[in-house]
């Protein structure tokens, strides 16, 4: 037998859609996570701005708020010094591991294996398959919000995936990846089942005594799709030009359930202490707003007569990160962007100046046409609106409400509520007792 604390986080889980469907659909390891393991209903923060992920995730992994460790943008944590939670368990004398951490900096010394997001520029610590999985997951994370996802980051993911798939499940997933390359709604559920299955692998090879594992497929669903959701109860619907009459989430959640029972089972049998959570939640978008990112960022800026880039760098979404020469030609930047604006004189991005890089997000929410008007004051720019690709009709919004559980205590009768800040402390804890029991002589 083995100690450790095992972290899975999935990300914006609506725990009343995961409700409604372990009860439809039978989902056992999630009926047994509601009703066999001890809650509590977290709580993130109340400013809208601040309620994103690769905020409120820095939090859980450092324990402290948005105003004290101040990280804003994803991929800002690469510049901060502030001690996460693997480096904490490394000083207590512990051994680590992650795959796939929100808005996280590999710092640790000397992890068993580290596999940063696909959005934040950190170094992969392990094997060659780990590396070649996280090369494709960044590749197609950031290609397919244009359709344009090659042959050649699938070819990294299948290699990379191909070195940790168990054998009696590889018929299984060699199937359902066939399907999530035809539906674009399965393909990031396809990418957490691959991560899920290196984390398992990895895991079993070295037992660290603390390693989290971070999954986004729910929160990009639920985002994108859940007004198609049977358990949806609101007034809004999807055309059908952007996804047929489906409920996407009779996939995904059956699949996350068996994720879910895969990672109970590596904790069950290796004695390891498993501790789930969502971060923040996600509730029904009470409006109908779109949402679109450049195709080639700079081709765009290229377009609007901005110069002085070095880098550019895509994120989630709607949001790309602009290195410039200099603060004056970020300053320039920064003053075209902000005189985009629609003939409605809507302004058509949003942007932080932090002095020689801009964080520009697209900040326009209707739907573009061939014909729409976008201008730099009184200048037309034609044919702009081609130059973004739709990214969602965005169905769900950003809740500050979570959940955490600890599957190695009973449920109380009533869930307390606690700060998100909590979560942190408490994996803390736990992964020192564990570490503490290994110092002490227990068998690994």
């Amino acid at each position: 037998m083995t100690s450790g604390v095992i972290a899975l986080e999935l990300n914006e889980l609506n725990m009343e859609l995961v409700e409604a469907y372990a009860e439809s659909e039978n989902l056992e390891n999630f009926r047994w996570l509601l009703t066999g393991c001890r809650r509590w209903h977290t709580r993130a923060e109340e400013d809208y701005e601040r309620l994103e992920p690769w905020i409120q995730w820095v939090t859980a992994h450092t324990g402290k708020s948005f105003a004290q460790h101040g990280i804003f943008r994803l991929g800002d944590i690469r510049d901060s010094a502030i001690e996460q939670i693997w480096e904490s368990v490394e000083k207590l004398g512990g051994t680590v591991g992650a795959v796939s951490p929100i808005n996280s900096a590999n710092r640790t010394s000397n992890a068993e294996f580290f596999v940063p997001d696909p959005w934040t520029d950190s170094p992969v610590t392990g094997s060659w398959d780990l590396r070649l999985l996280h090369e494709g997951v960044h590749e197609a994370v950031n290609e397919n919000a244009t359709g344009s996802t090659t042959a050649l980051s699938y070819l990294k993911l299948l290699l990379g995936a191909s070195a940790n798939l168990p054998r009696k499940r590889m018929l299984s997933h060699v199937l359902f990846m066939g399907r999530a390359v035809r539906n674009s709604r399965q393909r990031a559920v396809c990418l957490d089942v691959l991560l899920a299955e290196a984390f398992i692998r990895h895991w079993n090879a070295t037992k660290p005594t603390y390693a989290s594992l971070f999954l986004n497929a729910a929160a990009h669903l639920q985002h994108h799709y859940m007004f198609n959701s049977k358990h949806y109860r609101g007034e809004h619907s999807n055309p059908p030009w952007y996804i047929a009459d489906e409920d996407p989430f009779e996939v995904l959640y059956a699949k996350y359930d068996e994720v879910l029972g895969w990672v109970r089972h590596l904790a069950e049998t290796n004695g390891a202490r498993l501790l789930v959570c969502t971060g923040l939640g996600q509730a029904p978008n009470p409006n109908l707003i779109f949402y679109y990112r450049p195709k080639q960022h700079g081709l765009l800026l290229e377009r609007l007569g901005i110069t002085g880039v070095t880098e550019v760098h895509p994120r989630m979404s709607r949001d790309f990160l602009v290195e410039f020469q200099d603060t004056a030609a970020a300053k320039s930047a920064e003053s075209v962007l902000l005189s985009v604006q629609t003939a409605e004189a809507e302004p058509f991005f949003a942007v932080d100046n932090r002095g020689p890089s801009l964080f520009v997000q697209v900040c326009h929410t209707r739907e573009l046409h061939a014909d729409t008007e976008i201008r730099i004051g009184d200048r037309l720019l034609p044919g702009l609106s081609s130059m973004f690709a739709h990214v969602s009709i965005e169905n769900a919004i950003h809740s500050p409400l979570g959940a955490f559980f600890d599957c190695s205590l009973p449920p109380l009768a009533e869930a307390e509520e606690v700060p998100l800040e909590f979560t942190h402390g408490y994996t803390l804890q736990a992964a020192r007792a564990a570490t503490e029991r290994v110092s002490l002589g227990a068998p690994r």
